[in-house]
């Protein structure tokens, strides 16, 4: 089956994030596809490469890198929620005067909601978390 999965909070706020990354590793394991994970609300904040979290703590944004990097598998950040919260990609840094610095992670990339919903009616199943 094909699977999309949408995490919609934050690491540190709740344990939907890692509940996503665990579910999403259940269902490469069992043999399924995942097409993409999309970060959306609060969830955005697990793209932000300048946050530093001690470390016992579970790191989403290396965690969630490293599965993609392993299984191709791409990571979306919706791109009104990510500017709302200041998270900026290389084009805001072109185009939007006061922004200084980049702090999305690599692995990730700005889409718009619209765009995802063409993956989203591809698929089998939408998982949200």
């Amino acid at each position: 089956m094909n699977y999309v999965i949408l995490v919609s909070d934050f690491s540190n706020h709740s344990e939907n994030s890692i509940s996503a990354f665990l579910f999403s590793q259940a269902l490469l394991s069992a043999g399924h596809i995942l097409k993409n994970v999309f970060f959306f609300y609060n969830g955005v904040f697990d793209a932000n490469k300048m946050l530093i979290l001690p470390s016992d703590r579970f790191n989403a944004s290396l965690e969630w890198e490293n599965l993609s990097n392993i299984h191709n598998i791409p990571l979306y950040v919706c791109s009104s929620a990510s500017l709302e919260r200041g998270i900026f990609s290389h084009n805001e840094l072109k185009n939007i005067d006061h922004v200084k610095f980049v702090n999305l992670s690599s692995s990730f990339k700005f889409i718009g909601y619209t765009e995802w919903l063409l993956d989203v009616v591809q698929c089998d199943r939408l998982i949200q978390f």
